[in-house]
């Protein structure tokens, strides 16, 4: 597959990486002289093939050990490549692992100068961005001691600060934002959407969904060094959580076919049908599917995932008169409820319950774990009901419920439902349309007399 380069960034193909493993290091030596194989062969990356536009971020997500930073170094140019080609149009800029290209013995200062020096820029260049670079690492204190005595996050902190110093149009980042506090986290993720938005291209691999979903324009999904995945964050991060939660095999199969209206039209409403006993169901009992993915004019599909052991047979959002809603009303009364179907006695269970903006955010998650809540051993054919109680703050906007049952100590899924329910909040709070949250805000602003200032002045005077 080839790409043209007309707006490309990056033009990856056909790229293939393949690693000879000796059981002994003489077997290397053999080979050679003998003429016959002494080694296995490890595929980290098998045939990828993909583009970037210029001023796109993509996002690679995968397991451990599915080829992330295999890919990276090789685009990165500190790992040659089997077979393939990739093709790069700016300059390049990675940080792929702590402290890359800073000396252990050299100050921090010195270290930017040598980091400086393999990003390829000149000694002129870093002596007019020293200052930047120190100030935005808020390292100033310690600047000029041994970059050995900083701890990882002050080194992460030296480390992005010297990369994206640099200007580059094609920025690498290997999970490097995954040490350091919670503020300068955020102070690199606003550093990343800065340079986005004046057209850097960046290639994002974090194993932070919540980040792949809010920073990404696509993501690629990896796995056994092949591209499972590759679209728009939110449904491929779906996938992930597959591989994650729910059957790895079942990702490869075909689809099975759920809209969410259907989904949502297939619930019952609470306190209608059996009673809090269901041995039948549990006779007749089929696998739970994993539900794949699909857009549904606009709405997505519910994923789904477990071990079978318990399912989620009827959930919902409820307002005071026990109604289910689809549409609700921001800052008004709701309760979230699940009834789980116990196939096997259980006892260790817990329900959750959590909400999602259309891009994939979590927004909102509650569990019985997290709020003391004792539930109850369950037996065979037992149905456990889970309710909470909420008050809607959500800005107005499409949201999606997820739910699940799971065992804590087990830290095995019985359920999992994401996007279960796709439902809409509406109302006039007076907030701007990019708020996420309603506060029930109340503005005010008063007048502080001139006159009433200018005679506190005198007499202070």
């Amino acid at each position: 597959m080839s790409f043209p380069l007309h707006n490309t960034a990056l033009s990856v193909q056909h790229l293939t990486k393949v690693y000879r493993i000796y059981q002994r290091p003489s077997d290397m030596l053999r080979e050679v002289i003998l003429g016959k194989p002494r080694h296995k062969e490890f595929i980290a990356l098998k045939d990828i093939s993909f583009r970037v536009k210029r001023g796109e971020v993509l996002g690679i997500i995968g397991r451990n050990g599915s080829g992330k930073s295999t890919l990276l170094k090789i685009i990165a140019g500190t790992l040659d490549k089997t077979a393939g080609a990739v093709i790069i149009n700016g300059k390049v800029s990675a940080i792929l692992e702590l402290g890359t290209g800073f000396h252990p013995d050299y100050t921090g200062r010195e270290n930017i100068y040598m980091g400086g020096l393999c990003l390829s820029m000149t000694r002129e260049e870093i002596d007019r961005k020293i200052d930047q670079i120190i100030e935005f690492s808020e390292l100033r204190r310690v600047i000029d001691q041994l970059f050995r005595t900083y701890s990882t996050g002050m080194q992460a902190r030296l480390t992005f600060a010297t990369a994206v110093s640099v200007d580059p149009e094609l920025l690498l980042i290997d999970e490097a934002l995954a040490v350091g506090d919670e503020k300068f986290q955020r102070k690199c993720f606003a550093k990343l959407q800065e340079m986005r938005d004046s057209g850097t291209t960046i290639l994002f691999v974090s194993h932070d969904v919540n980040a792949i979903n809010q920073l990404c324009d696509n993501a690629i999904l990896l796995e056994n060094g092949e591209i499972i995945a590759y679209g728009e964050p939110y449904q491929t991060t779906r996938i992930y959580h597959k591989l994650l939660f729910g059957e790895p095999d079942a990702v490869q199969q075909g689809p099975i076919l759920h809209s969410v209206a259907e989904h949502n039209q297939g619930t019952t409403a609470p306190g209608t049908g059996d009673d809090n006993r269901a041995d039948q169901q549990c006779v007749n009992h089929r696998p739970l599917p994993i539900v794949p993915d699909e857009v549904h004019q606009g709405a997505v599909t519910e994923m789904r995932y477990g071990n079978k052991k318990a399912e989620i047979i009827d959930y919902g959002i409820i307002d005071a008169t026990g109604e289910k809603k689809l549409t609700l009303i921001t800052g008004e009364p709701y309760t979230i409820f699940s009834k789980v179907l116990c196939y096997e006695d259980i006892d260790d269970i817990h329900l959750g319950f959590g909400i999602k903006n259309v891009r994939g955010i979590d927004l909102f998650a509650v569990n019985t774990f997290v709020q003391n809540v004792a539930v109850p051993h369950a037996k065979t054919g037992d149905i456990l009901e889970g309710r909470v109680s909420i008050t809607m703050w959500l800005a107005p906007g499409v949201y999606f419920l997820y739910l699940g049952a799971w065992g804590l100590h087990t830290s095995s899924h019985y359920d999992r439902r994401m996007d279960a329910l796709c439902f809409k909040v509406i109302g006039n709070c007076k907030i701007l349309p990019e708020s996420l949250v309603n506060l029930n805000a109340s503005v005010n602003v008063q007048k502080i007399s001139a006159e009433r200032n200018c005679g506190n002045g005198e007499e202070s005077a």
